[in-house]
């Protein structure tokens, strides 16, 4: 599966299901043995590359791209739940079932999909790539265990992995390893009123349509919280601005020391963050946001900055944002590592 295409490897999957729907429905009405026979063999199949693609995946995790690896993996896991791949289009074109030497350039191909073209050359594509046919490969061992009278005690294993690491095992309720509880256990939503009480926070202006603008930044653990002061309700405030933590990126402008610069990374797809602005990493002036074309394919970038009264309180707010986003991303490389192990054994 390493060196197959994506596109190749989605047909392909799509054709054993289809192959063991008809098998089972024969089984349920008392086929022969030999469909029988067949069925629990690409279960057998599926499970050995399984096995295969989630060790592959795994030296990805423990190699150079370091954390990098979990917004792929992000990535990938949105594009697999919410992008179904278009089998029929990709196997009516012939360039895109070509190997890709013999197809050309990715640019140079008229009606030539990224996904068809997938990977390209750098560490960052292949771990993509690596982790899209992981998935693919566990879609396929679940769909092929409710094939059929029965499950072998494999086949409960296998789809049972995926549970032990927090989630269920249908593929419609199965969580994402890297689903974070805590960001969404206060039940904060954008543009909505909340009790702040003895949170902490430190005083901080936005730049906006009407001017300057007053907010809180909470040092909330997992997010990054922006609360408009409400001057009718004190110790109120309503939500302006809210992202993941793990999605955050800051730094101190060095010529006004009382400034910070947030880069926020959210999956395509993903509501934009309040007041923050959306920007091309690729062309972005500030050289610390700035990312290779490669890196930024399945994801959507966006910019805030925020002022404080002084540098001390910048660097606190710079201070805490840089260190949550350290241990949750430390704890999340954790838990996906162990999300792998339960498919490599």
């Amino acid at each position: 599966h390493t060196s197959l295409r994506v596109v190749v490897l989605q047909a392909l999957v799509q054709f054993v299901l289809s192959m063991a729907a008809h098998a089972g429905a024969s089984i349920d009405g008392g086929g022969s043995a030999g469909e029988a026979a067949w069925l629990e063999a690409a279960r057998g199949s599926a499970r050995g590359a399984l096995r295969s693609a989630a060790k592959h995946v795994r030296s990805y995790l423990q190699g150079a791209l370091a954390d990098a690896f979990l917004d792929i993996f992000a990535e990938e896991w949105e594009a697999h739940c919410t992008r179904p791949p278009g089998i029929k289009e990709a196997c009516a074109n012939l360039r895109c079932l070509a190997p890709q030497a013999a197809s050309g350039s990715v640019g140079g191909a008229q009606g030539w999909t990224a996904d068809w073209a997938f990977p390209g050359s750098s560490e960052r594509q292949h771990a993509a790539k690596a982790i899209r046919v992981f998935l693919l490969l566990r879609q396929l061992c679940q769909e092929l265990s409710k094939e059929g009278a029965s499950e072998s005690k494999d086949d409960v294993a296998m789809t049972s992995s995926f549970g032990s690491a927090g989630g269920a095992t249908s593929s419609s309720a199965a969580r994402n390893p890297l689903h974070v509880l805590e960001e969404v256990a206060d039940g904060y939503e954008d543009q909505r009123s909340v009790e702040l009480g003895r949170q902490d926070r430190i005083v901080c202006a936005v730049a906006s349509a009407e001017g300057r603008q007053s907010r809180y930044l909470v040092l909330h653990q997992f997010l990054l919280l922006l609360v408009q002061p409400d001057l009718v309700s004190p110790g109120w405030g309503i939500v302006r601005t809210l992202a993941p933590v793990r999605a955050v990126e800051t730094q101190i402008d060095r010529n006004h020391p009382q400034t910070l610069r947030l880069g926020i990374r959210l999956p395509k797809g993903a509501p934009s963050p309040g007041a923050a602005s959306s920007y091309d990493p690729a062309t972005c002036e500030e050289p610390f946001f700035r990312k290779l074309a490669d890196e930024h394919r399945g994801s959507s970038f966006y910019m805030l900055t925020l002022n404080f009264m002084d540098t001390k309180r910048c660097h606190c707010a710079d201070l805490h944002l840089r260190k949550r986003r350290q241990e949750v991303r430390a704890q999340l490389k954790k838990r996906a590592e162990e999300f792998l192990e339960g498919f490599c054994s």
